[in-house]
């Protein structure tokens, strides 16, 4: 058997799922997302099921999803067909592990991060309906790994569509991120330079933020988020 074939294997799919939920929370290169409403008490989106979580982070060295990357993105390994469907295959068990080996961990998380209160009990939010709907795992580009936010205050008499500043300026994204991995420089000082050159393009940014956009792993949920009612209330 190959490394591929001996990456992606059932036992290899748990400890996957045995990570996901271990890891299952915000910080440095990660992220979770929620999205969900109740009507008396009731999730809209019960029937539907549709993905209301998502849970996004990058791996990091000597972990399971790490280990699964280096296969995956190894040049010398053919991507056969037979492989494509193992992986696929290997993909769908640890979403099955993840609700059926580690569900009740995975649902006590969920709510602590969800509700970030002691009071939202299983017996009121018992999550009875959890699914994993999708998992990814892929290797992200550096240059795609962020998405920049540029600020600017552009003065009023600039934004006519005959100034000066709409005639002459241009996109500085990618000039920026190409210009920091030539020299190393921070953004400030790039803009700074720009703004001493009198660079028209730069002239009004104000700042220049650096937000997280791809990650490597990606992990869809379903989550029934209603409220179970006292008896009686």
């Amino acid at each position: 058997m190959s490394i591929f074939e001996d990456t992606f294997t059932p036992e290899n799919s748990v400890l996957l799922a045995e990570y996901i939920v271990n890891n299952f929370s915000d910080g440095t290169n990660r992220v979770i997302d929620y999205d969900f409403s109740l009507q008396s008490g009731v999730d809209t989106n019960a029937d539907s099921q549709l993905t209301n979580l998502f849970f996004r982070f990058d791996t990091e060295p000597n972990t399971v999803p790490r280990a699964i990357l280096d296969v995956l993105i190894d040049e010398d390994i053919e991507p056969t067909e037979e492989r494509q469907i193992l992986f696929a295959n290997f993909l769908e068990d640890a979403k099955h592990a993840l609700v059926n080996q580690f569900g009740n961990e995975f649902r006590e998380k969920i709510r602590k991060v969800v509700f970030d209160n002691d009071k939202v009990t299983p017996e009121i939010v018992p999550i009875a309906n959890l699914k994993c709907l999708h998992i990814d795992i892929s290797d992200v580009p550096e240059e795609e790994q962020s998405v920049l936010v540029i600020k600017k205050n552009i003065p009023k008499h600039q934004l006519d569509e005959q100034s000066e500043y709409n005639l002459e300026s241009r996109p500085i994204s990618q000039e920026l991120v190409s210009i920091r991995r030539e020299t190393g420089k921070s953004f400030d000082e790039i803009v700074a330079e720009k703004k001493a050159e009198e660079d028209i393009s730069y002239i009004y940014v104000d700042s220049v933020e650096e937000n997280k956009g791809l990650y490597e792993c990606h992990i869809d949920l379903f989550a029934d988020f209603s409220f179970v009612m006292p008896t009686g209330a």
